[in-house]
């Protein structure tokens, strides 16, 4: 049997799968044929550039122009959305009765950001994305500061997420500004003004982080980093609520009871001599 991909005469697919949602869970299917393929939506109005395949660290972008459709509007539209990562295969077919096709990944990263109206073009969308290797400009290592070095729930913090979230709903919203009237989440916020400070919203994987939240007010206003979009607004009671640290160690005591998991470096040096300065 002879491979498609070793004719001089044969036929290539390209297939493009936007992953998103809940585990990335959701899956949105293009291909540039004619005709659907293998549960691809046939669009032969998408564009591809690949960038070149080199072995350093570059950061250099995967483009793809996409015609605006239901899921490219949400996905341009400013408002916030869950991550998206995206895969590009190629399918070789022969021409010939017998030639084995075959079906090879191109491109597989995260589209770190979108255009409407790219380069003029109207109701057409620039999508863009990175290789694992090129978002590898991260620190290293563990700060040596009074705080804790680990992410709440994550790392080598031993607190667990499902003891402490809430599910809730918002009820109406004023720029970044969310109110929830939800019992479970509001009597979390009687008990300890600042528990859900520096935490964030969770609903089909996009989170929204909390800015701030004073729970002494007892008012249920959510001051979020950027605004929730509108289908959380009324009617869905299934937005998870997570917690926040301030990173202290009394915080660690009182709230999580989690101390010995806390992975502060000591006190931090005062900005003052304490032997001959005074702090007021």
């Amino acid at each position: 049997m002879v491979k498609a991909y070793a004719r001089s005469e044969k036929e290539g697919i390209t297939l493009l799968t936007f992953f998103h949602g809940e585990g990335l869970g959701t899956r949105e299917k293009y291909t540039d044929w004619d005709e659907s393929f293998l549960g691809h939506k046939s669009e032969p109005r998408m564009s591809i550039s690949l960038p070149a395949n080199t072995g350093s660290f570059d950061k250099k972008e995967l483009r793809i122009l996409m015609p605006v459709d239901p899921f490219t509007s949400l996905a341009s539209n400013g408002s916030p959305h869950s991550p998206i990562y995206v895969q590009i295969e190629e399918v070789t077919q022969g021409l010939f009765p017998g030639d084995q096709p075959s079906q090879k990944v191109l491109y597989s990263g995260r589209v770190v950001r979108s255009i409407r109206n790219y380069q003029g073009r109207d109701n057409m969308v620039g999508f863009f994305a990175l290789l694992i290797k090129s978002r590898l400009d991260v620190p290293m290592g563990l700060p040596c500061n009074h705080h804790c070095a680990w992410a709440l729930f994550h790392g080598g913090c031993g607190v667990v997420e499902a003891s402490f979230d809430e599910v809730g709903e918002i009820d109406s919203q004023d720029g970044t500004i969310a109110t929830v009237t939800t019992p479970a989440v509001l009597s979390q916020g009687a008990s300890d003004a600042r528990f859900w400070k520096r935490g964030y919203l969770e609903k089909d994987g996009l989170r929204l982080s909390i800015r701030d939240y004073d729970g002494a007010t007892n008012t249920g206003k959510f001051y979020l980093a950027r605004a929730a979009p509108d289908s959380w607004i009324g009617g869905t009671a299934d937005i998870r609520f997570i917690p926040g640290c301030d990173k202290t160690v009394e915080t660690c005591r009182a709230r999580y009871n989690a101390e010995e998991f806390f992975m502060g470096m000591g006190y931090a040096i005062p900005a003052y001599h304490p032997v001959l300065d005074s702090p007021l």
